[in-house]
């Protein structure tokens, strides 16, 4: 399932540290985001953000921390690779469920217990680089994501650019030829 979640919070740094995080990964607009799980690298630590679940840092044994169950594990793995894109790292959830990230730790699929996958992809290039292009479900059904305009923002001599407007349209194939079911 692909969700879409919009979420408010009080103002408390970490709250605050999350969402921009999560913010500057989909370019959504403040307190949207996809709920799928999306890794933070840092230096000497790794965070995973559950979406609705919310954020754990990964301890040294791949469990999350402050989590009550051993239900989810974080690990090195490159065994994850499709139309040439590899894994750099793999959750593996209780319920046989396996997340593959890249090395920034962004989703780039998903394996079911059945060995059915839904595969995400990014822009490659342009100011929307890293933002979610499309997600392409078990059956080849697609979620494109147009962004249109774009707005910048300079924070500490980086400059960050956003979508003024994104479209989502669904089409029944990869195909070129494929006739949109919604927009």
């Amino acid at each position: 399932d692909v969700m879409i979640q919009y979420s408010t919070s009080s103002s408390s740094s970490l709250i605050d540290g999350v969402v921009n995080y999560v913010y500057n990964n989909f370019g959504f607009g403040a307190g949207w985001s996809l709920d799928m799980p999306l890794m933070e690298i840092q230096t000497d630590k790794k965070f995973v953000h559950l979406g609705a679940e919310g954020t754990y840092e990964v301890g040294e044994e791949g469990y999350l921390n402050n989590r009550n169950l051993k239900d989810i594990k974080i690990q090195s793995d490159t065994s994850y690779t499709y139309d040439g894109a590899t894994s750099t790292y793999s959750m593996t959830q209780a319920d046989g469920i396996v997340w593959y990230f890249n090395s920034s730790g962004k989703p780039l699929a998903v394996k079911d217990k059945h060995d059915s996958y839904i595969r995400y992809y990014y822009v490659t290039s342009g100011d929307m680089k890293g933002y979610i292009d499309r997600i392409v479900d078990t059956v080849g059904r697609v979620i494109k994501f147009n962004y249109t305009g774009r707005y910048g923002v300079n924070l500490n001599n980086v400059n960050s650019y956003f979508p003024q407007s994104i479209n989502v349209t669904v089409y029944d194939s990869e195909s070129p030829n494929a006739q949109p079911l919604f927009t």
